[in-house]
């Protein structure tokens, strides 16, 4: 479990794009929460997004993980 945390925090970090994409997710989760409670939206509706919200993420993070290996592999082979 640490491994793949101090890997998803190094492939969130590496470019400027992932810096922003990262904290624009975390913004926009946290408005939603703000949001869903403002409202009193059902507890499921908050649960579903935010499960929702994770495994986009999750994909999305192991793609670049995998991704930034290959890079790095390639590079290494060929200097």
């Amino acid at each position: 479990m640490l491994n793949y945390l101090r890997e998803r925090r190094d492939a969130l970090s590496v470019t400027r794009s992932r810096r922003f994409y990262n904290g624009v997710s975390a913004a926009l989760l946290l408005a939603f929460g703000a949001w869903a409670a403002a409202i009193h939206a059902p507890t499921w509706t908050a649960w579903a997004a935010l499960a929702f919200a994770l495994l986009v993420e999750a994909l999305l993070v192991r793609k670049w993980i995998k991704d930034d290996a290959l890079q790095a592999y390639q590079a290494e082979q060929s200097g």
